[in-house]
């Protein structure tokens, strides 16, 4: 497999950027212009990953149970009763996306904030038996954090995670409260994402120090419960506590509306994090699974001659690659200007 051409389908497709590290030490990168891999990028979906991280924090510090009823995190937000259903969600159920709705709760951008939208909300089904995709729960999961944490989530996770990984210049939007959005919301460079997606990897374990409960990490990126569709799709092969189960290579991931991917593929020790604005997350997957990551596997042979022609109409976007000083590459920096 061409690690070369793997890029230039990736980047066909709507990449911005991708960077990739083996054993926690980063083998190799890319930018699309004008996109760089520092420059905080709209995470979309990926943020619920990290809220699923707040929530850990949280019951490591034992400032609520995965049992807790979600409700109960909201007193007199109700003038009556809700219902039975609603009653019987927990937080457990709103990280793995199985609340017992079947229909998302969610209109974005709405009349009421996700917080209403989702107390207000008809359950229909019982909570637990049902795989749907649940923004609003998301929104919810950030709301008990900072009830039960008395700051804002960013606030909570910036000693506890962001800091200590080096992560830099993020962004975080707010609700319209002041409130972390949660469900979507932050904004981080890929290269911040392949840090998370390292800690992820060393479940928890960053410069010595267990930030978070290695069992929190397995827990969360463990097949909880199985999305309704037809099989053999990266949506349909499990979901863990705000985490995908890939359907390939033993692995799972974060990721987001566009192509936002941190993939974390813990039997080749090897983390990919991607920032795209693409129409196809299948097919970048696709590309991910069948030719980068073989690529990234073997002994590939570049030279500061390498040619990537771009084939772009306007002439003007250019693909640049860093190879990083490590095994099995040595650092070199190649631009190509676009035909």
């Amino acid at each position: 497999m061409s690690y070369q051409s793997a890029l230039e389908k990736l980047r066909d497709l709507g990449m911005h950027g991708m960077a990739a590290a083996r054993e926690g030490q980063t083998v190799a990168e890319a930018a699309v212009k004008p996109y760089s891999l520092d420059r905080p990028h709209v995470l979309n979906s990926l943020t619920k990953s990290f809220v699923s991280m707040a929530i850990g924090f949280c019951v490591q510090e034992g400032l609520l149970s995965l049992d807790d009823q979600a409700i109960s995190f909201f007193p007199g937000h109700f003038q009556g009763r809700p219902c039975e259903n609603m009653e019987k969600i927990t937080v457990r159920h709103l990280l793995m996306m199985a609340t017992g709705h079947t229909k998302e709760p969610y209109d974005w951008p709405g009349e009421q904030e996700p917080l209403e939208k989702f107390l207000h909300s008809y359950v229909a089904t019982q909570p637990g038996s049902l795989f749907l995709y649940n923004t609003a729960g998301s929104h919810v999961l950030g709301y008990i954090a900072e009830k039960v944490s008395g700051v804002s989530v960013e606030e909570y996770l910036r000693p506890r995670l962001l800091e200590p990984l080096g992560i830099t210049g993020w962004i975080w939007d707010r609700q319209p409260d002041g409130t972390c959005m949660t469900g979507v919301g932050l904004h981080l460079s890929t290269r911040d994402i392949l840090k998370f997606g390292n800690f992820l990897l060393f479940e928890g374990l960053v410069n010595g120090r267990q930030l978070i409960n290695q069992e929190w990490i397995r827990q969360a990126t463990s097949k909880k419960i199985v999305q309704p569709g037809e099989p053999d799709t990266e949506w349909t092969s499990g979901y863990g506590y705000q985490f995908w189960i890939n359907r390939r290579e033993d692995s799972f991931r974060a990721d987001g509306a566009f192509g936002q991917f941190c993939i974390v593929i813990p039997r080749r020790r090897l983390v990919v994090a991607m920032n795209s604005g693409t129409q196809d997350m299948g097919g970048m997957l696709d590309v991910i699974f069948e030719e980068l990551i073989p690529a990234l596997d073997g002994d590939v042979p570049f030279t500061a001659e390498l040619d990537a022609p771009l084939h772009e109409s306007d002439g003007q976007r250019r693909l640049r690659l860093w190879l990083v000083e490590g095994v099995p590459w040595t650092y070199k920096e190649l631009f190509t200007e676009g035909m």
